[in-house]
Formats: C-alpha cells, structure tokens, sequence
C-alpha cells in the first residue's frame, strides 16, 4: 500500500488541526474552515482534538504537578541545603492577588462557568488545569468541559463556514 501526496497532505492537515484544537480551540474552525474541510469534517477533526487536549490535560495535569513538585522540593533541597521531607514541610504559600482572582472567579461562575470560558478564552490547556486544581471529580470536570467544548465547537464551526473566517487569518508565513 502507497501513500501518495494528497493523501500525505491530508493526514497533515488533519494533525496540525488536532493539534491546533487541543492547544488553542479559538483558532481550529477558521482554520478548518481555510483548509477545504465541509462542515461536519470540521466539526468532526476540531471536537476530536479539543477532546483529546481535554483529557491529555486533565490527566497528564496531575502528574506533571506532582513531578513539578518534587522537582522543587528537589532544587530546594540542593540550594537551601535542606533535607526533601523538611521542605515539603513548610508553610503553605500566601495568598495573593492571584489566588483571591481564581477564587473569585470560582465563585461567581462555578465549574459550569469556568468550562464554558475554556476553549475560547481560557484555552484547553489553562482552563483544564484551572479547573482540574479547583474541583476533584473527574467525572463532573470531563462532563462540564466536554458540554462546552460541544457548544463552541457547533458555534465556531457554523460561523467559520457561514462567514468564511479564513479570509480574515493570515496564513502566508
């Protein structure tokens, strides 16, 4: 079995719109959209790449925290001259201006609310982690994110083919 060019061309632009979904949702429709793809083809390859940015974050998160952790407590160890244990076991940090921003916006908006601004404003990857260190249930994180992801997905790709937003993009670098 030969792969020709078309077909090499095809499968790139199905990767880097993946790609492009599960890092920075905003941008894939119109992107989509530019690339030749009908509406359902977008809807399909830009909601299956923002779904998987969902999970990858949401799951590979917990360990990349874990890992920056232990990587600090590591460098801490090494420069402060302090055991690992002794480390761990300092003060928890002061609450900031930025802690009181991400309260805040818990608050007001919950966990619905905080999905909702994910894929466009947020992006996948902060909004994920956001709200991945604010609630615990997996499960409820997944539904909420994805509902979202589901809703934008429909409106982004509907406007990106109505309106034709690759004309607006610039794409010759």
């Amino acid at each position: 079995m030969q792969i020709d060019a078309m077909q090499v061309e095809e499968i790139e632009k199905i990767a880097s719109l993946l790609l492009l979904s599960g890092l920075k949702f905003l941008f894939a429709p119109a992107t989509a959209e530019y690339f030749g793809f009908n509406f359902a083809r977008s809807f399909l390859w830009t909601t299956t790449g923002g779904t998987i940015g969902i999970l990858a974050f949401t799951f590979l998160g917990d360990l990349l925290v874990a890992s920056w952790k232990k990587l600090v407590s590591w460098f801490k160890a090494m420069f402060l001259r302090t055991k690992p244990e002794v480390v761990r076991r300092l003060p928890p940090k002061v609450f900031t201006t930025r802690n009181k921003r991400i309260v805040w916006i818990k608050m007001k908006f919950g966990l619905m609310g905080l999905a909702f601004l994910t894929p466009c404003l947020l992006s996948i990857p902060i909004g994920t982690f956001v709200v991945n260190r604010m609630y615990r249930r997996k499960w409820k994180i997944l539904l909420a994110l994805f509902v979202s992801l589901l809703f934008w997905s429909l409106l982004l790709n509907w406007l990106a083919q109505e309106l034709r937003l690759s004309q607006y993009l610039d794409f010759s670098h």
